[in-house]
């Protein structure tokens, strides 16, 4: 028996080191070269492309043999520094059939557990690591996933709505599958409950990460976490508040850049409707109002919420707040000891 689990082990690792040699004899020679390609491989929706998507989650498979797995929790404190973590995420929201939103959000969440739950009942609140045979998991739930094609039809903006949506509904008469049985579902979640609620829940992080958690008792919910203690305001910065913002900026890794274009932050004293906004005709600009100042915690959010809208308007997205909000929360989150 423990020959033939070694033989079986050596033809998997013999057979994954035969398509990594596939993939890398004119690209990148790792997962680490692979993610941090600069050009316009990483372009706007580059999941949809059948190759890249294929290449993605070897490198995926790969990084897991390597390190032991891939840490949700860590690609979601990461995505606003690093764009190639943010990358990773839309590979496994793309190969689980999530929505792109490029933050780990209950919906992904809710997808992962619904494709992983046969196959690995462990990846629950507690666990968020995805290992080698997730991966693999996930290759095959791919190759089993009805209107691809219209779902990337509606990705790519309303004018493609109503051909998405007649794609989708004639995938699914010709599976026999109606809407409501195609949406993923979660054991113990109704429709419109979030998986994470308010349940005290423990967050296990990645390799070499530090580990916080929130527990409960009752109907008592206690977090713990060390908050980051906010920067000494000179009164330079008083005088010149880009000096302040580029402090913050520089403080938290905040990654000014998009689809390999520079982000500049400016401020408008006449813009009074919220702390921040961004415009689709410029999406390389992020403007800041007063109320964006009321505090370090307030100024970090909103430029995160607003890179968040600078990224997806870059991608030919349509910038969702939902996914704005939680990159933004997820670094308050992050300086006030959450994570």
């Amino acid at each position: 028996l423990a020959m033939k689990i070694r033989r079986t082990y050596a033809e998997t690792v013999k057979t994954l080191n035969l398509e990594m040699m596939q993939v890398s004899k004119e690209g990148p020679k790792n997962y680490q070269e692979y993610w941090n390609q600069s050009g316009d491989y990483f372009s706007p929706y580059w999941w949809q492309d059948e190759e890249k998507r294929k290449a993605a989650i070897l490198w995926l498979k790969e990084e897991a043999r390597i390190t032991g797995g891939v840490s949700m929790n860590r690609l979601l404190s990461n995505a606003e520094k690093y764009e190639e973590d943010l990358n990773r995420l839309y590979a496994i929201q793309a190969i689980a059939n999530a929505e792109r939103s490029g933050s780990y959000d209950d919906q992904t969440f809710n997808t992962l557990q619904n494709a992983l739950g046969v196959g690995r009942i462990d990846y629950n609140e507690k666990n968020h690591m995805l290992t080698e045979k997730d991966f693999e998991f996930l290759e095959e739930w791919e190759k089993k996933i009805v209107g691809k094609k219209s779902g990337y039809n509606l990705e790519k903006g309303w004018g493609d709505v109503i051909l998405g949506f007649a794609t989708l509904m004639a995938g699914f008469a010709a599976k026999g599958i109606s809407v409501k049985e195609a949406a993923p579902k979660v054991k113990g979640v109704k429709n419109g409950q979030k998986a994470f609620g308010n349940k005290g829940i423990t967050v296990s992080k990645g390799v070499g990460e530090s580990s916080k958690s929130t527990t409960s008792t009752g109907d008592v919910r206690y977090r713990y976490g060390n908050q980051v203690a906010p920067i000494g305001k000179t009164y330079e910065m008083s005088l010149n508040p880009d000096i302040y913002v580029e402090a913050v900026v520089k403080k938290y890794g905040i990654n000014l850049k998009a689809s390999g274009k520079e982000i500049k932050v400016v401020i408008d004293p006449n813009h009074l409707k919220g702390p921040g906004k961004i415009l689709k005709s410029d999406p390389t600009t992020i403007i800041l109002g007063p109320s964006a100042f009321v505090s370090e915690v307030e100024l970090a959010n909103t430029i995160a919420h607003e890179l968040n809208h600078a990224r997806s308007y870059l991608k030919g997205g349509l910038a969702p707040e939902s996914t704005a909000y939680s990159a933004g929360d997820a670094l308050e989150d992050y300086i006030k000891g959450g994570r």
